[in-house]
This record gives structure tokens, C-alpha cells and sequence, in this order.
């Protein structure tokens, strides 16, 4: 199968994630994820290994593989619950 490059979106809160915006960064997907996004498919979820580390959260580093959800036109994004656990710069900050 071949692989493609997509931007994906890593939210940095709950209400990020409800607006589909956040950090974005660099992944790889299948051909058939590419072609599901294109399509503008809504509330599939799959698998892509991130290319470009988050400057967020140190632990989504290039390499982590991470779920993402398709939601029409937007970018695919990253589920907040996946991230929600993870220490983040944001919170280092407060």
C-alpha cells in the first residue's frame, strides 16, 4: 500500500477539539485514509504516525503513532481523550 503526507490536528483542550483546531503537524496515512479525507468522510477513525513532533507535548514525538477522526472537510484530528493524559507545555505554563 502506499503512504501519503497530511497535516494532521493535535487539540490542546476539550473545546479545541470541539472546534477542530489545535497544533498542526506533519503525519503519514495509507493512500485510503488520503482518499476518505478528500472525500470529505465523516466520523471514521484510523491510524497515522506522526512525522513532525509536537511542540505541545513532548511525547508526540516523530514516530508515535496516533488515532485520528475524520470529520468532513476539516483536518483529521488527533481525539482529545488520546491527549488529554499527556503533559503539555500549556500546562508546564500555568
Amino acid at each position: 500500500m502506499e503512504e501519503c503526507q497530511i497535516k494532521i490536528v493535535i487539540p490542546l483542550s476539550k473545546k479545541d477539539y470541539k472546534k477542530g483546531v489545535g497544533e498542526q503537524v506533519s503525519a503519514t496515512v495509507m493512500r485510503s485514509i488520503l482518499r476518505d479525507i478528500i472525500k470529505g468522510v465523516t466520523g471514521k477513525s484510523y491510524f497515522c504516525q506522526i512525522n513532525q513532533s509536537s511542540i505541545f507535548f513532548p511525547d508526540l514525538t516523530r514516530g508515535v503513532v496516533v488515532p485520528i477522526e475524520l470529520n468532513g472537510k476539516k483536518t483529521p484530528i488527533v481525539p482529545y481523550h488520546h491527549v488529554a493524559h499527556l503533559e503539555s507545555l500549556i500546562h508546564q505554563l500555568k
